[in-house]
């Protein structure tokens, strides 16, 4: 992440902790972001497995605590892998006349659902910090390519997807592991 993105992020964090600092509600969200802030929604079916991987997620969280603060609404439409063929999982934004971007996330609920979600809240978050991917695309590495269209891919996004899935597996494995017993004993 570069010194101007990390700038960029501190300053609306700086910003919108300020701005909400007398709503309770909104305080605990940025605090901990243990669930999706309001401004994203996800089918009922759904909301308590995004739940359990913001548990999980450092990655996920830092992502939720950044759309809480922004003029974004986010829905999640879940698909069938089957339904999307071109991809794993795709974003398709707007930007209403009233400035706020306005995204719907088509994923299927799978095995690899840390990674697309993390994967497409990260190509969201490039989108509120002004990332030109049309422009970036043109730059020799960059980081972003033309998929197709006006569908891009980003470095940034892929990271943010395979790190969120590596936190999810490494904490699903940790559960895993037997505990030692204690040192004490049963006297």
């Amino acid at each position: 992440m570069s010194m101007t993105t990390v700038g960029v992020l501190l300053l609306m964090l700086t910003a919108a902790t300020t701005a909400r600092a007398a709503d309770p509600d909104a305080r605990e969200t940025l605090v901990a972001c243990r669930d999706l802030p309001a401004n994203v929604s996800v089918p009922e079916p759904y909301r308590a497995a995004v739940h359990a991987l913001l548990l999980r997620s450092a990655v996920l969280r830092r992502q939720c605590r950044i759309l809480a603060m922004a003029p974004v609404t986010v829905r999640i439409s879940v698909w069938s892998p089957q339904s999307l063929v071109d991809c794993r999982a795709r974003a398709s934004l707007a930007r209403l006349q009233s400035g706020v971007l306005d995204v719907v996330i088509d994923l299927p609920f799978d095995r690899d659902v840390a990674e697309l979600l993390a994967h497409e809240f990260e190509h969201v978050i490039e989108q509120l910090e002004g990332v030109d991917l049309r422009q970036r695309a043109t730059e020799r590495h960059s980081g972003v390519r033309r998929v197709s269209g006006d569908a891009f891919e980003t470095d940034r996004a892929k990271a943010a997807g395979r790190a969120a899935a590596r936190e999810v597996a490494d904490e699903s494995q940790a559960a895993l592991v037997p505990t030692a017993p204690s040192e004490r004993g049963t006297d």
